[in-house]
């Protein structure tokens, strides 16, 4: 979203915004993945319009729920608007809102360092990587896969389908909270952290929807799939969709964002959401000997610079030998 607020010949100043494909993907996501469509009907993308004039004045079934969703987009122009003002009291200026933060809309960063809530950034978010990949967020091995890490020896998060087959209505609830926290979103944040801050990566919000009735409906008795689609029908997935927001998205459950200091990622994550998990990736047989010798590092200094070929005539196999000179420079940097 960018602030394009404008005064008149009289002198008056009008609220103006230019509405992003980010802020679609961030604030329809869950229950409102479905109406996303029909607030595309009344939300022109990419030029200014007054925010407050957003009303979807047709009579359907939606109607609450797409009003409720342009609420979401009003209430972010309002935090832009006051943002964009505390940030002429500190010598800056903030007019713009996408993946990176709070930005000026060149995609340059506040000008003076300032108490605003600013991140890294080093492009507009049409230059931001758009994480689309849904079913990567069911297992750790394809994150690795989708981003290109050459290492990772965190723990695994994995969707298990032979696991809770039948699970009772009463249990629904807490199943789908736990593949939510215990797997789809600690593997979202993985993916933006092996990315990198400066990637600007976001995942849209319907890579959560997706993920999440794939747990809820794969490898599940029909009674259980009936007891899935109740719950989503009863609750709107709201709970569900807060906790990705907060996670994931940095919103808290009014849309608004969570200041830099608050924020989470990766490894306050797993620090303290998912004490529990004591699986440790593995991406192929040789990692459990190539964590050994990133180990005896400790001890025996000449493996913190000998060669590829000095290693192979100790007795290492090329494949170790090499994998183990680009894990040493990442662990050494």
């Amino acid at each position: 979203m960018i602030l394009s607020n404008f005064k008149d010949s009289s002198g008056n100043w009008h609220d103006s915004c230019i509405i992003e494909q980010f802020d679609i993907d961030s604030l329809l996501i869950g229950p409102y993945e479905r109406v996303k469509d029909k607030v595309l009907k009344v939300v022109p993308l990419g030029r200014p319009i007054n925010p407050h004039c957003l009303v979807y004045g047709y009579v359907d079934a939606d109607n609450g729920m797409v009003n409720a969703a342009l609420g979401m987009i009003k209430t972010r122009f309002n935090n832009l608007k006051t943002e964009f003002f505390e940030s002429h009291k500190n010598g800056a200026t903030i007019n713009a809102y996408g993946p990176t933060g709070y930005y000026f809309n060149d995609g340059s960063a506040p000008a003076t360092d300032s108490a605003q809530p600013t991140t890294e950034n080093t492009g507009k978010p049409q230059d931001a990587i758009r994480l689309d990949n849904w079913e990567a967020l069911l297992s750790t091995r394809r994150i690795i896969a989708m981003t290109g890490a050459t290492i990772y020896d965190g723990p695994e998060f994995k969707f298990k389908s032979n696991r809770r087959e039948s699970p009772a209505a009463g249990a629904i609830d807490g199943l789908a909270k736990a593949y939510t926290m215990d797997v789809i979103i600690p593997n979202a944040l993985l993916a933006m952290h092996l990315l990198g801050k400066k990637a600007n990566a976001y995942w849209v919000g319907n890579c959560f929807g997706k993920a999440i009735r794939y747990c809820m409906t794969t490898g599940k008795s029909q009674k259980s799939i009936d007891a899935w689609e109740a719950y989503v029908k009863e609750t709107e997935g709201k709970e569900l969709s807060q906790r990705w927001n907060q996670y994931v998205v940095n919103l808290d459950k009014n849309g608004n964002k969570i200041a830099d200091d608050h924020k989470w990622y990766f490894k306050k994550y797993v620090d303290m959401r998912c004490k529990g998990n004591t699986t440790k990736f593995r991406k192929s047989k040789n990692d459990d000997e190539l964590q050994k010798l990133l180990d005896r590092m400790a001890t025996e200094t000449e493996l913190k610079t000998a060669s590829r070929r000095r290693l192979v005539e100790i007795g290492y196999s090329e494949t170790l030998a090499r994998r183990f000179m680009k894990a040493r420079k990442l662990k050494t940097r």
